[in-house]
């Protein structure tokens, strides 16, 4: 009987000091190791982000009808291009995608472009 009431008593205190132990040692976020580690974490992301930013804004150029690739289809002068209704684009934002369409010849396919480029636009604003 007193053996059990021994080991029980060890046990108990064996699992006090384990526990002890444990709560001292503070989480790997809160150490001076750990905050390198997030630091170093977060100044990647920031990179990656910024090299993404751009990537888009190399994407973002001007897209003109010499870029297009040529059908054989009849072509039709287009003096100006109207965008009525436009809530969610600015004018310089529709004028900078239309404006080297205008006072050129087009195509069906090349007009198709053009609303096609208008449609990203309307998609990257929500």
């Amino acid at each position: 009987m007193k053996r059990k009431i021994l080991f029980l008593v060890g046990l108990f205190v064996g699992f006090v000091f384990v526990g002890i132990s444990i709560a001292a040692n503070p989480p790997s976020t809160q150490t001076a190791g750990g905050l390198m580690q997030q630091d170093l974490q977060m100044n990647k992301q920031k990179n990656l982000e910024r090299k993404i930013d751009a990537e888009k804004s190399k994407q973002d150029d001007i897209i003109t009808p010499e870029m297009i690739p040529d059908d054989d289809g009849q072509k039709v002068l287009i003096k100006k291009i109207v965008v009525e209704g436009s809530t969610l684009l600015d004018d310089a934002t529709i004028k900078k995608i239309i404006k080297p369409f205008e006072n050129e010849k087009l195509s069906l396919k090349q007009m198709q472009v053009i609303a096609d480029l208008l449609t990203d636009e309307y998609r990257k604003n929500g």
